[in-house]
């Protein structure tokens, strides 16, 4: 098969570079555990794809281990350093998978410094340079230049964020133009040069492209991905007990049900040390604390208090940016007059530049010599097919009549104080919350939804579809037209003011799926609204697509699919041959994770074979590929049976399964199999191969050899198939955890609990296929 045509992109990308130390701040060492945890943790909870390891002087043995560890998690490591004395250990380390090199030197002598970038250089290793500032020298020669100019990139900052806030110093006033100096000869050698930390107006207008403040820093490849690198800030100055704690706490979060304490002991343990002792024991013994997450502030109900409250919110804004930041046309997109500003350089104040305001980011950022890496190059690809997409999104919204208009009268603000206008919605907020509409509508691809969004600005824009997936992208003005365009295949493009943007993906968990589901219900999403915005009618476009009707539907089966595509098709077969259904009565959820096995082949099969089933995909993003509790929870949002059954993707019911289950009287809440028959990998072979079809021979094929499971799990219903009554659903919902360490057995003593003893099908059994063991916490190999 032709490999689809790309193209390369100059464009600022997301980063997914975390950071890790093998030292704090006053050099002592971390332990190889703890390192090992911190890999992992970049990798899952970071969603990091390469990782800085922070270690000031590169010993072979303390990186070795490592390059395995991250090897095994899929992740690339590079080294974070300072010492310049040793560049014959790169080559080893470059041999066994070294990424690259961010070199932190502690003076800027020109021949050590030569000698290390040869020696990366014969090791075919990129090195990254951080150059603090007060180590510029007053004369910058052209051999300095030419030994800088080798390095990839180059990062000056005021002071290096690996040093302890009490050895940082004052630089004199001086110190500045040595900084303007450098970058200028830099930036005339066509260096891909950043300058951190610097208010805009600190610099001559010919260095602004190389300014890379906060707002920069947050949706850039060349920087840390913000969730992992305020994570290694705060943990960079405490002992290695400490860090270790910390570590292993943020790794148990999402693992288990009794880890809900840690958010709240957590902040204890990396600022309070005096207290340390006393809350990690504290932490062992009470360990079920509600999880808080924040939520915007309810807001007065009648309009004069609102104007008042935002009127005290935009002079609050200008008090605290001080008259000249507050004025200045770059105040949006600048760090300020920050403290480590002023510690640096107690004397210089800042100055207004004046003009129309700027609110993107990356519009001044000089992305003409961005060096990318290989996998940040990769990332640049730009796909032919979404350039087809962008053109047919043009198009339609230009040339064809919507189907229909959402208007501005049939939505409101989810939880919020919601202020309508004529044929518009006006939204306040003064947090940074993520604020979001009610469900505009009940959709399948092909679809095309467009609206404006103006009257003031967020940071961020965009469409919802239930907290598995955004797309979202950062509002640059005050009037934007947005337009989501989704092919018959759920592929998609997003556009603001009909120029294709990226979405962003999100820093503690990538949000931007893959797909769109076949069915979804979007919503409009604003994230850290300035005060106030407007949002406007919806326009949308439908193409032909019967998905959405849920006419008739009786039963919903939901099933999860993570690397179980074979026996998927076995179980979806099974489910195509019930007896006694009535055409549309049977509708099948899929959540499953496109491209990690063959689960949409497989669904494309089943689609064009068996059209009465009212099959339905829900693809979710890669993190949480071992998340089944979030996984059903989300499919049930799409569920429309008066009766819901969560079946295992290895599993296949009778033909009678429906016909047993429509049987039962009104009081029945909760039904399950009497038990499960574990088909032998012999018996499950010959139902993969096709040699035997269960539904035809169902009694059959249970004499096969195999264990009978009676009412296993001390009685409890485990996941395998609990059929359930919708209303159950309103109350209970299945624990949701990086893993499915027993949610399932929780579900069903909840449901006992509150609604009674479950009811058992008297003699029927569903078959289990098998598949080399349990696989609770998710599998590598595909089944």
């Amino acid at each position: 098969m032709p490999t689809e045509p790309t193209k390369h992109i100059a464009t600022a990308l997301p980063s997914i570079r975390g950071l890790g130390l093998a030292t704090n701040t006053q050099g002592t060492a971390v332990g190889q555990t703890t390192v090992r945890q911190w890999l992992r943790l970049s990798a899952e909870k970071f969603k990091a794809q390469k990782v800085d390891l922070y270690l000031p002087c590169v010993e072979t043995d303390i990186v070795l281990p490592l390059l395995e560890e991250a090897a095994h998690l899929g992740l690339r490591l590079s080294l974070r350093c300072t010492d310049t004395t040793s560049p014959a250990i790169l080559k080893p380390l470059a041999a066994r998978g070294l990424f690259d090199v961010a070199l932190e030197p502690t003076a800027l002598d020109v021949q050590s410094l030569d000698g290390w970038l040869d020696a990366a250089e014969q090791a075919k290793l990129p090195v990254r340079l951080f150059i603090n500032a007060a180590i510029i020298p007053n004369t910058i020669d052209s051999d300095l230049l030419a030994v800088l100019a080798r390095a990839v990139t180059v990062q000056i900052t005021l002071r290096s964020d690996m040093t302890p806030p009490a050895a940082s110093r004052a630089l004199p006033d001086g110190c500045m133009a040595r900084i303007v100096a450098l970058a200028e000869a830099l930036r005339e050698r066509s260096c891909d040069l950043y300058c951190t930390g610097i208010p805009f107006c600190q610099l001559p207008e010919s260095l602004w492209p190389t300014v890379a403040n906060t707002p920069q820093q947050l949706a850039h490849h060349a920087f840390y991905r913000p969730s992992a690198f305020d994570f290694a800030k705060r943990l960079r100055n405490l002992s290695p007990d400490r860090i270790h704690q910390a570590v292993e706490i943020t790794l148990s979060e999402g693992s288990s049900f009794h880890n809900r304490i840690d958010d709240a002991v957590l902040p204890w343990v990396l600022e309070r040390p005096r207290f340390f002792f006393w809350l990690w024991f504290l932490h062992k013994l009470t360990r079920h604390l509600p999880l808080r997450r924040p939520k915007p502030k309810a807001l007065p109900e009648e309009l004069p208090d609102l104007e008042a409250r935002l009127a005290a919110y935009q002079q609050a804004q200008r008090e605290n940016l001080g008259p000249e930041c507050a004025r200045c046309s770059f105040h949006p997109i600048c760090d300020h007059h920050t403290e480590v500003f002023k510690q640096t350089f107690p004397g210089r104040s800042v100055q207004a530049l004046l003009g129309e305001p700027h609110h993107d980011p990356q519009t001044l950022l000089c992305m003409a010599n961005a060096w990318h890496d290989a996998i940040d190059a990769e990332r640049c690809l730009y796909p032919a097919q979404r350039t087809k997409l962008v053109e047919i999104a043009r198009n339609r919204i230009a040339r064809e009549r919507p189907t229909r208009e959402i208007a501005a009268e049939s939505y409101c603000i989810q939880d919020h104080k919601t202020h309508r206008m004529p044929a518009s919605i006006r939204w306040f907020s003064f947090s940074t919350a993520e604020l979001q509409s009610t469900v505009l509508a009940t959709l399948s691809p092909p679809f095309t939804l467009s609206i404006t969004i103006g009257g003031g600005i967020a940071q961020l824009m965009g469409f919802a579809f239930g907290r598995h997936a955004r797309l979202l992208c950062p509002m640059t003005a005050y009037d934007h037209k947005l337009t989501l365009h989704v092919d018959g295949n759920g592929h998609y493009v997003l556009l603001r003011d009909d120029a294709c943007v990226n979405p962003i993906a999100f820093t503690d968990s990538d949000q931007v799926p893959e797909r769109i589901g076949s069915i979804v219900k979007p919503r409009i999403a604003l994230v850290n609204i300035d005060g106030q915005i407007v949002t406007q009618t919806v326009l949308l476009w439908e193409g032909d697509s019967e998905t959405t009707n849920s006419e008739g539907v009786q039963h919903s089966v939901i099933i999860v699919c993570s690397r179980y595509a074979r026996r998927l098709q076995a179980a979806l077969m099974a489910l195509a041959q019930q007896s006694d259904i009535a055409s549309g009565a049977l509708e099948v959820i899929v959540g499953y994770v496109p491209g990690i096995d063959a689960t949409d082949d497989v669904l494309d099969s089943i689609s064009a074979q068996f059209p009465d089933i009212r099959l339905v995909r829900m693809p979710f993003a890669v993190q949480h590929v071992r998340a089944k509790g979030f996984l059903i929870n989300e499919c049930l949002e799409l569920a429309q049976g008066a009766w819901i059954t969560l079946l295992d993707a290895d599993i296949m019911l009778p033909p009678d399964y429906f016909t047993r289950l429509d049987a039962q009287p009104a009081d029945a809440n909760f039904v399950a199999p009497e038990g499960r028959h574990m088909l032998s990998p012999e018996a499950t072979a010959e139902v993969l191969l096709g040699l035997t079809r269960p539904w035809e021979n169902y009694e059959v094929v249970l004499k096969k050899s195999g264990e009978y499971r009676h009412k296993e799990s001390e009685g409890v219903p485990p996941g395998f198939c609990q059929s359930v009554r919708r209303h159950i659903f309103e109350s209970i919902r299945y624990q949701e955890l990086d893993h499915f360490e027993g949610s399932d057995w929780w579900f069903s003593a909840q449901v006992i609990e509150k609604f009674g003893k479950e009811t058992r099908l008297t003699g029927l059994r569903v078959l289990h296929l098998d598949h080399g063991g349990s696989q609770w916490y998710g599998t590598d190999k595909q089944f």
